[in-house]
């Protein structure tokens, strides 16, 4: 999609895998509402959250593709049996009046550097300016997130794999066989403690979701982070490199909420993209879109490509 080669993508997201890249790539991602979206076909390991969602370069492709993939499947045992949705209707409405939580949690912000912190808190800024009523919400429950997540995700992935492919297959692919044998391992009191953690979490975006309409947040990333390391320094912190992005990410996830990360600038010396998250509540998928939508005319920031083969040569050998 950032390479111009092609028009839409469909990813999976569990912990953000959506998101994520979209936001890495100067991309629009959505994670759907839990069961908006068919997994019928989709290789869903996380029976419990994994959601399709489009990619796409722009808010309103993203729209177009979400409100037709957005149809009720009987093949998929969790798919929302509701009418089709027509996000493209209001897109234009604007942002003004739309109630804007921003948290006030260190913990989410400390993920991510300096630098993107100050991006996403320049396009809330922006929100602000195009009429959003912004104002402060506390997540401290959803610091325990991404352990909620491994601690139901690890065992549904080995129960899925085992179930769907030949021990052969599976020989042949260590980076799934490692979470194979942590989920069998795993004891199922701790399966029990993420199922009651995520419920947890759900209850408090929920009681956030009563004040504003939109939660507003870095989209976790892996900025500058090195593909042969383990760990990454963050505001000279080590902190483990591998699914960083599910901390802030997962919160959407395991809450079953929609969620659209839109470019809002590029760190790293001016090269690599940044996305601001907006989460709201279930099936509200199109207040999300005409939020981003307006943030994303205002801004421009969707125009401009990653420099891709500047970035590429500067990747270790």
């Amino acid at each position: 999609m950032a390479a111009s080669l092609g028009l839409l993508s469909i990813g999976t997201d569990t912990g953000g895998s959506v998101r994520h890249p979209a936001a890495n790539c100067n991309l629009v991602g959505l994670r759907a509402t839990f069961g908006r979206v068919s997994r019928h076909g989709v290789l869903a390991p996380a029976w419990s959250y994994d959601q399709a969602g489009p990619l796409t370069k722009t808010v309103e492709d993203n729209a177009l593709a979400a409100q037709t993939l957005s149809a009720f499947d009987p093949k998929d045992p969790v798919s929302v049996n509701a009418p089709a949705p027509d996000y493209l209707s209001g897109l234009r409405s604007g942002a003004r009046g739309v109630r804007v939580g921003v948290p006030s949690d260190r913990w989410i912000w400390e993920r991510e550097t300096e630098e993107v912190e100050e991006l996403v808190r320049e396009a809330i800024g922006v929100l602000e300016g195009l009429g959003c009523r912004v104002s402060r919400v506390s997540l401290p429950l959803a610091a325990e997130t991404r352990a909620a997540h491994f601690k139901i995700s690890l065992p549904e992935s080995c129960v899925y794999w085992t179930r769907n492919f030949s021990a052969e297959t599976i020989e042949g692919w260590p980076e799934v066989r490692q979470g194979i044998e942590q989920g069998r391992e795993q004891p199922f009191a701790e399966y029990l403690a993420g199922l009651e953690q995520s419920a947890v979490i759900g209850q408090e975006l929920a009681a956030a979701f009563r004040e504003v309409d939109v939660i507003a947040l870095p989209t976790g990333g892996t900025l500058n982070d090195r593909c042969d390391a383990d760990t990454a320094v963050i505001r000279g912190r080590e902190v483990p490199a591998r699914s960083r992005a599910v901390y802030i990410n997962g919160m959407a996830s395991l809450a079953g909420t929609p969620a659209i990360s839109v470019p809002c600038g590029f760190a790293v010396d001016n090269r690599l993209p940044v996305g601001l998250q907006l989460m709201g509540r279930r099936m509200e998928e199109g207040l999300l879109f005409r939020t981003a939508y307006a943030y994303e005319q205002a801004t421009g920031w969707y125009l401009r490509r990653p420099p891709i083969e500047e970035t590429v040569g500067r990747l270790p050998e």
